[in-house]
């Protein structure tokens, strides 16, 4: 199974990622508090190389946030007026399946291993 953390404080953001050490966060990353939100994942240690889905509007520029996560983990970027949830869980997926920590040689991942 998966656990999802929704967090609507955005000051919560860093510390929360940092303990939980998610396989994915999806971001969305509003004009207001988006871009700070964003460069404070890409710039901690504990959570640079977590991958994120960010939903963004059409009409706000995305390069400098592209530019920022080029050298770290796999980003996705969203227009979340033409997002469907499926969409949105397929670009998780394929960020979970593509982080080396989560695949093994059976195709079992960790996080779906039963105790």
């Amino acid at each position: 199974g998966s656990v999802t953390e929704l967090n609507p404080v955005d000051d919560l953001v860093l510390e929360i990622a940092d303990v939980m050490q998610p396989d994915v966060i999806v971001l969305d990353i509003t004009p207001a508090r988006g871009p700070q939100i964003f460069e404070a994942l890409r710039t901690s240690a504990a959570t640079e190389k977590i991958p994120i889905v960010a939903l963004t509007n059409a009409n706000m520029p995305v390069e400098n946030l592209k530019s920022a996560g080029a050298n770290t983990a796999k980003l996705h970027f969203v227009d979340r007026a033409q997002a469907t949830p499926r969409h949105i869980i397929a670009m998780i997926r394929e960020c979970i399946a593509s982080k080396p920590e989560m695949r093994q040689d059976n195709g079992e991942s960790e996080s779906n291993k039963s105790t």
